[in-house]
């Protein structure tokens, strides 16, 4: 089963305790969920996906009834699965359920969207690989001479400029795969998003969280 995430509203202001957005979910590219979190903790609430062209559901019953099955096809998918093991001070195994399946597809949009964004900065910036995390830094002299004077600066780090294309973008995508993993995991050891695992509640979404632009969190190295 193939989980992804279309008509992503995602504010980072917004996210404290877990990641506010609100989507479409799509099971096998079929649309057949709406998901939705304010970003202050707990799980996701679901309702059901109503198209705007096409033929609907009559009824909020028969919309909520098509909503209940996507669900149960969710939970059972993720209870087929083997459990994760998450990194901490006393490790420990989630078995994963919906609201995993639905935070692995939003880390993929989010990782890909800062993908394409860093690999434009490398025409303007800096960037460069430390301890395993990513580093844009913003320079004061033309560019060639800004990566030449980071080398000396700092001789270990991996200077993501002077790799080529398809390198570039791999080992941007490797980096900040892990960590916005390492973010996610984060939020599940606190304890906000743990407590929710289990069978889920289905709950119809009323309202729809406004968009806003999302902020840079990494800040330049000057």
């Amino acid at each position: 089963m193939k989980i992804t995430l279309t008509k992503i509203s995602y504010s980072a202001a917004l996210s404290d305790e877990t990641n506010a957005f609100s989507a479409t979910v799509c099971i096998d590219g079929v649309p057949s969920l709406t998901v939705y979190n304010r970003g202050t903790g707990g799980g996701h609430d679901y309702g059901p996906f109503v198209p705007r062209r096409g033929p609907r559901l009559d009824t909020p019953e028969g919309r909520k009834l098509a909503a209940y099955r996507a669900m149960k096809r969710l939970e059972e998918y993720a209870a087929s699965l083997p459990p994760r093991a998450l990194p901490g001070p006393e490790a420990y195994t989630l078995q994963p359920d919906a609201d995993m399946l639905v935070d692995d597809a939003f880390e993929e949009w989010l990782r890909e969207g800062d993908v394409k964004r860093n690999l434009r900065k490398l025409k303007t910036h800096v960037l460069m690989v430390k301890d395993d995390k990513l580093y844009s830094i913003k320079p004061h002299t033309p560019l060639p001479v800004s990566i030449e004077m980071v080398k000396r600066k700092y001789p270990g780090a991996i200077i993501v400029n002077c790799l080529d294309a398809a390198a570039a973008e791999e080992l941007i995508r490797q980096t900040l795969t892990q960590l916005i993993h390492d973010a996610t995991n984060e939020r599940h050891l606190r304890g906000t998003m743990a407590a929710s695992y289990g069978p889920q509640r289905l709950k119809v979404v009323e309202r729809i969280l406004a968009p806003e632009p999302a902020r840079e969190i990494r800040p330049d190295i000057d």
